[in-house]
């Protein structure tokens, strides 16, 4: 996904891709012994919070039910997708992408003059999921990305953690079409927590969670088609740039149908450089370890 450079262990993603966690008397399956695992479940709305694990693992928040009108609104925004094309993914994944232009690899990020905002189903979905947590507030969504992961092709998502030069500290997702689990992995001492992804269902990923943590989807947790909505934020250096403020009200447009979104070519794009900002990349240690220090301190 050109959005989304992985940082994926392959090693542990191969044991991962192998296991299965007992969960309410489920069969049991092998489970590497050098891998320490669990399944965490939560309330409507409650942070999801490892209480009992040797590693920290908070900032998950799970919302259910998010779509007001149930299976119907669930159906009709699926329905309003089509009017935009899919364009192949990674990992037998599709794609609809809406937002501004990244290469990861350079830390480099462009806004398309081709980009003219969100469709006006994503504008809606986000307004009903602003208000079901306060550590929504000030969210200001910039990226809007559509995966359909195809069962058929294997689909799956690698391990890995969302780009902190770019992506801001709250990543925001919604699951349709079909349930799926949410695998988390703590690469330094390789505890493993699994989080089920209810069909309709919300989630929130944030501090310790969205830095420490490596998160992605085992393709056999996938059964059946899915869906995923992913909005993202910038990063305070970001969005305080002149690229940042462009893409920012760029996202508050409504994209016309016809558009598509589908063009490939970036056509008079503004570039913003992570590479060449020195606040950038010392943002991204001063991330990591003021949530490791918090940890320390508990």
């Amino acid at each position: 996904m050109p959005k989304q450079r992985s940082s994926s262990v392959p090693a542990a993603e191969h044991e991962l891709s192998n296991m299965s966690l007992q969960l309410c008397g489920e069969q049991q399956r092998p489970v590497s012994a050098r891998m320490k695992s669990c399944w965490l479940r939560s309330e409507d709305g409650e942070r999801i919070s490892g209480a009992d694990l040797e590693v920290p693992f908070d900032g998950l928040e799970l919302f259910h039910e998010v779509f007001p009108g149930g299976e119907d609104m669930e159906m009709e925004t699926l329905a309003q997708l089509q009017a935009w094309p899919w364009q192949p993914s990674q990992s037998g994944r599709w794609k609809q992408d809406f937002g501004p232009k990244a290469n990861f690899k350079k830390q480099q990020v462009k806004v398309p003059e081709t980009w003219n905002g969100f469709p006006s189903w994503s504008h809606q979905l986000l307004s009903n999921l602003l208000g079901r947590s306060a550590t929504l507030r000030g969210f200001q969504a910039v990226e809007c990305l559509s995966l359909w992961y195809d069962a058929d092709r294997g689909a799956n998502h690698a391990l890995h953690v969302d780009d902190l030069w770019l992506w801001g500290d709250r990543i925001l997702g919604v699951s349709m079409q079909s349930a799926s689990v949410f695998t988390f992995y703590e690469p330094v001492n390789q505890v493993v927590v699994r989080v089920p992804l209810p069909r309709r269902s919300a989630y929130l990923i944030s501090g310790r969670v969205r830095v420490d943590w490596q998160h992605g989807l085992l393709a056999e947790d996938i059964s059946g088609p899915r869906v995923a909505i992913t909005f993202r934020e910038l990063t305070e250096a970001v969005a305080s740039s002149e690229l940042g403020q462009v893409a920012l009200e760029r996202a508050k447009l409504v994209a016309p149908a016809s558009q598509g979104h589908s063009c490939r070519t970036v056509v008079g794009a503004t570039m913003f450089s992570g590479r060449r900002h020195r606040s950038l990349r010392a943002g991204q240690k001063t991330a990591r370890r003021s949530w490791r220090q918090k940890g320390a301190s508990r």
